[in-house]
């Protein structure tokens, strides 16, 4: 047993997931739930996700040693504020989210000077959202990054251990590199994903209908376009800068993919297409 009471702020598929991993594994002596929506706190309680709920931050961190974040990211200011008076000293606060910089920029500043605070982002994840479809095993065998900032101490190896324990193997970077990196294999794909989805919407008709002739290889693609508006809206208000850097390195290749179809260049859409083929084959065997 790692943590005597964990409390998780935002119980959906991340939140939802982690409290059901660490009671499964019996990390933890009690997981409290504490979110917006007590039908949702409630469904996490018959799922076994967690073992009790309130909809008071106050009540979620009192007497907790572990505090995890995982409401959309622009929700953490308030979170923090709401909840900093009644943490004990030593408590560790650690989060989920998908930014790092912001996130460490945001929250720090908040903290009391006798609590530790450990960046991370746990890299899993499905196009669904709520307490309704978590799941215990959503981290095994994925990746999380720890990004250390000046009020990470001891809880880092605490942090990294939790994570370890429910099926993740640990990297640590800083927050710069990972936002940058997030940016082109993670918020890069949504926005093509949405992208697509919005640019086959607006041509369909029934003239023209687009969508009913639409089969494996759109579905496949747009599969994240289903994800959570909400959260999506803001990692990209607080990973902007990257993200615009990223679409636009994108735009690029994509243009160089137009120019060879329009000049009709069959070697060079040969070559195009298998290095993206080759590519992708080495990701897939270095990350299954």
């Amino acid at each position: 047993m790692m943590f005597q009471r964990v409390a998780i702020i935002g119980v959906g598929l991340i939140g939802g997931s982690l409290g059901g991993a660490i009671k499964e594994r019996k990390l933890a002596e009690s997981v409290v739930g504490c979110g917006r929506t007590a039908a949702n706190l409630e469904t996490a309680v018959q799922r076994g996700l967690i073992d009790t709920y309130t909809t008071y931050y106050s009540e979620a961190v009192k007497d907790a040693d572990l505090v995890v974040l995982a409401t959309p990211v622009t929700y953490y200011p308030h979170v923090v504020k709401e909840m900093q008076t009644f943490l004990k000293q030593g408590t560790i606060v650690t989060d989920v989210g998908s930014v790092k910089s912001r996130v460490i920029k945001e929250v720090v500043p908040l903290l009391p000077d006798d609590v530790d605070f450990v960046p991370a982002h746990p890299v899993a994840g499905t196009e669904k959202s709520g307490a309704a479809h978590a799941f215990s095993t959503l981290f095994e065998g994925r990746k999380c990054v720890i990004t250390p900032c000046e009020k990470t101490r001891d809880g880092l190896e605490k942090v990294k251990a939790l994570w370890e324990a429910v099926g993740m193997s640990v990297e640590i970077m800083s927050p710069e590199v990972h936002d940058e990196v997030m940016a082109f294999v993670s918020h890069l794909p949504h926005m093509a994903a949405y992208a697509l989805v919005d640019c086959v919407g607006s041509l369909d008709s029934d003239a023209k209908p687009l969508l009913r002739f639409s089969a494996g290889g759109f579905r496949d693609f747009t599969r994240v376009a289903s994800s959570p508006e909400e959260m999506w809206s803001d990692i990209c208000l607080w990973n902007a800068e990257r993200i615009v850097q990223a679409i636009d390195v994108f735009s690029r290749h994509l243009g160089r993919l137009r120019e060879l179809v329009q000049n009709s260049d069959r070697e060079g859409l040969l070559d195009f297409f298998r290095n993206a083929r080759l590519v992708r084959e080495e990701v897939l065997k270095k990350n299954g």
